[in-house]
């Protein structure tokens, strides 16, 4: 426990002294390297109050104390979920657990939206950086891991107090994050990230991290990250040829070779191993009834749910102890139509923001988060990992009046300052 609370003090200490732009940035390191989600710490530190989740709530009050509440539509969904939440609590008893999860979800969600469009445009910058180093550091993790097939933080790792065991029909690596679905989660966000932005600039650093990160992922042979990573690449290099000008001939090579990879991984022994497996199989059809089980228990209360939080809790008495392996239908289960619908409204419109300023890169991750995220019980039983999603919300919320207006071609992924004259600092 000494421990845990030591990290947090760090965060804290470190949110209030350190330029008030890092902290998104660094919320997405700590999100890395100091996750607690799967330690053997306590569950409030480790799966709602984790370091990364404690930094961006002193980075949106710092936000807030210095530049005010934002003023304009983006309020009205976050009214909407604040009542369908409110309704909720009224006609449900809110427990301790539903608190932390409403803090966590509120933070990384609607927060780190207004937030967002608070900040500076520097703030972005560090964002994209961050993603970048962070997809060749984790890749060269992974990749390692999976190379040696050893892991030295394994045994420190459980989830629901059972220790996380390599039971697979494939060894799947862990790094730091402690799961491979977390850590497919990771990793399909800066694939997806990383490909667009090299598409979008034709820079070294993202072109690396993308290919490190598609390895990695590779790694964790999960089906749902590699094909959050193929639904979010085909819609972003749409986006990019579509709003972000004509699609010349470097541009085709481009998307072409990220097809041509993209078949390789699915192809590749590990992934074909582990889809072939009975134990992939038996997975399958695992959520397939756990999914009929979950929509049953939704259609019981369908506008307010049964409470925040309390998915995993309300399915466990009707159905027994199996877990609910769908965060969609976590979230429908937990707070109904009403809330799951505006904390889609702030998702959705995070992409579109995103892909209308330019900034693909984070329209992308959201798609790739949302895809990757719905196949497991990531929202209720490990909330923190919304952090992830906060920080691609906050870039993608970042303040249009500093981008070149007109069409976003070459210059879409460029920031301008407009006390300097509109001269442009680029970004990797």
């Amino acid at each position: 426990m000494m421990v845990p609370a030591a990290i947090l003090g760090t965060s804290l200490l470190a949110g209030l002294l350190l330029p008030r732009v890092w902290l998104p940035s660094i919320a997405l390191v700590a999100f890395c390297f100091l996750p607690l989600g799967y330690l053997s710490v306590d569950q409030t530190l480790g799966r709602f109050i984790t370091p990364s989740v404690v930094l961006l709530l002193i980075w949106e009050v710092r936000v807030f104390a210095a530049k005010g509440f934002p003023r304009f539509n983006l309020v009205y969904p976050g009214l909407v979920l604040a009542a369908s939440i409110a309704a909720t609590v009224v006609l449900q008893a809110l427990t301790e657990r539903g608190g932390f999860w409403l803090l966590v979800v509120a933070v990384c969600v609607p927060m780190a939206a207004w937030a967002g469009s608070q900040e500076d445009s520097e703030c972005y910058r560090r964002i994209l950086q961050a993603f970048f180093v962070l997809g060749c550091v984790m890749g060269v993790i992974g990749l390692t891991e999976a190379v040696l097939e050893f892991n030295p933080l394994a045994s420190y790792y459980s989830a629901g107090g059972v220790p996380i065991m390599q039971d697979w029909s494939v060894y799947r690596i862990q790094t730091t994050l402690g799961h491979p679905l977390a850590n497919s989660a990771f990793f399909a966000v800066v694939s997806s990230v990383s490909l667009i932005e090299y598409l979008n600039r034709h820079r070294w650093l993202p072109l690396l991290s993308g290919l490190l990160s598609c390895a990695a992922l590779a790694g964790t042979a999960s089906r749902a990250g590699l094909l959050a990573v193929g639904i979010a690449v085909a819609v972003g290099s749409v986006a990019v040829v579509v709003w972000g000008g004509r699609l010349s001939f470097r541009r085709a090579v481009v998307i072409g070779g990220m097809m041509i990879g993209g078949i390789l991984i699915y192809r590749s022994p590990l992934v074909q191993a582990r889809k072939t497996s009975l134990e992939a199989q038996a997975s399958s059809e695992y959520r397939e009834r756990v999914l009929s089980y979950g929509i049953d228990l939704f259609r019981e209360r369908p506008w307010f749910g049964s409470g925040p939080g309390l998915a995993q809790s309300t399915f466990s008495a009707a159905y027994g102890n199996i877990i609910l392996e769908n965060s969609a239908v976590q979230l429908l289960v937990s707070v109904g139509i009403f809330g799951t619908l505006a904390i889609a409204a702030f998702v959705a419109l995070a992409c579109v923001m995103g892909f209308l300023s330019g900034k693909w890169g984070m329209g992308v991750g959201v798609i790739a988060f949302s895809v990757s995220v719905t196949g497991y019980n990531a929202v209720d039983s490990n909330p923190a990992i919304l952090a992830l999603l906060g920080v691609l919300i906050v870039g993608a919320f970042g303040p249009r009046s500093e981008m070149r207006s007109g069409p976003v071609g070459r210059d879409a992924g460029r920031i301008y300052d407009a006390s300097n004259c509109g001269s442009d600092r680029s970004l990797v």
